[in-house]
């Protein structure tokens, strides 16, 4: 039996909460699509190097063209919702490796295996993307990474940028329950040592990077970089789940609104990082800055009182279902759609940039619609099924 106080157990999330994850994790995946909509837009038209863009258009590429935010967003979801689907077996001593990994394959590996998929048939169009997406003539090393979706350690899959994230979700997925056992279910000092560890990480990359040319241009250790860098913001998620009860009771609308303003603060930080060619390491060191606003948003949820609304019900749900599968396709979709349009679409509509992003993004957006809450729908019920058998 577990050997913590019954208050500091994993409570369920609400129906509130629940209803709040799939409406933001909707609406973030619409956001990164639309952004990288708009970035392949601007970069078109003018220049694939974001600097040689004119001021103004520089800045959209910095800000709205750049969805890192909302994959900040998917971390902390993330985070909170394994902790949730593990804590109980932990706490109780009956998880088992086995269930555990099967649900995360599963999970994962359908909707992920047809994204490379799509981005072969993208790598394989006479394109060039320019600094948009890596174009490798030889990406056999990223592939067989990607198969194993340790891509973040070698860079993506051309045409398959988004993938890093998923990268280190994986590597999230492995660490989190061995933090757990090793602490007895105590998710708190699991993140608070998962949190330091980053931090010691993070500290002996850096002196690697100073000490070594050679380490300073090596993609596993960038990779590493980025895990470290954004594990605090995963844990920090878990934490959530796991004191939710006490978070969800000292919640305010005072502090719900400081979590807001925190969140434009490390975005706003972000878009200087950027505008200004600040070294790609520091492009997600404002996630740090974004954590405790996330945190704080997440546990202002039942401001929305969604579970009382009937139709925002439906549409949380539906966008759940949506989520996943915009993400993880979008970005070989929209490449495809841009080699074929860029013939095909009149110049008067391509060289506009806010017009050329529509003309990309509302297709995809209704394919994706039509498509992608349909496979998720499908993929769920098979998985479950499969779980139910194991």
């Amino acid at each position: 039996m577990s050997t913590l106080h019954p208050d500091e157990r994993t409570e369920r999330f609400d129906d509130d909460m629940i209803l709040f994850i799939d409406l933001l994790r909707g609406f973030a995946a619409i956001m990164v699509m639309f952004g990288h909509a708009l970035d392949l837009s601007i970069a078109s038209t003018f220049s694939w190097d974001l600097h040689d863009n004119l001021p103004f258009w520089c800045f959209i590429r910095s800000s709205i063209g750049n969805g890192i935010f909302w994959v900040w967003c998917f971390f902390i979801i993330s985070g909170m919702c394994i902790h949730q689907s593990i804590a109980r077996s932990i706490e109780s001593k009956t998880f088992r490796w086995r269930h555990y990994i099967v649900a995360r394959i599963t999970r994962i590996y359908p909707l992920f295996l047809l994204g490379l998929v799509l981005a072969y048939f993208a790598w394989i169009l006479p394109e060039d993307w320019g600094g948009l997406t890596s174009r490798n003539n030889q990406p056999w090393p990223q592939l067989i990474a990607s198969l194993l979706n340790l891509q973040i350690f070698t860079s993506p899959f051309p045409a398959f940028a988004t993938s890093w994230s998923l990268s280190c979700e994986v590597v999230y997925y492995a660490l989190w329950p061995i933090l757990l056992i090793f602490f007895r279910g105590n998710g708190s000092r699991a993140a608070l040592f998962a949190i330091v560890c980053s931090c010691l990480s993070l500290v002996v990359i850096a002196t690697a990077w100073h000490f070594s040319d050679r380490l300073s241009t090596s993609a596993a250790l960038d990779g590493l970089w980025t895990t470290a860098i954004l594990f605090p913001l995963w844990t920090g998620g878990a934490w959530l789940a796991a004191n939710w009860r006490t978070a969800r009771a000292r919640m305010t609308t005072r502090l719900w609104v400081i979590s807001i303003l925190i969140c434009l603060m490390a975005e706003t930080l972000f878009v200087v990082l950027k505008f200004f060619v600040y070294p790609s390491w520091s492009l997600n060191t404002p996630a740090w800055v974004a954590a405790p606003g996330l945190l704080l948003f997440m546990r202002g949820a039942s401001h929305f009182k969604l579970s009382q609304k009937p139709s925002w019900k439906a549409i949380s749900e539906w966008l759940g279902r949506f989520s996943y599968p915009c993400y993880i396709l979008h970005m070989q979709l929209l490449l495809i759609f841009h080699h074929f349009m860029i013939q095909w679409l009149p110049k008067s509509l391509t060289s506009q940039p806010i017009v050329y992003t529509l003309c990309l993004f509302l297709p995809l957006l209704i394919i994706m619609a039509i498509t992608g809450p349909w496979l998720e729908s499908r993929i769920m019920a098979w998985r479950s099924q499969l779980l139910k058998k194991i």
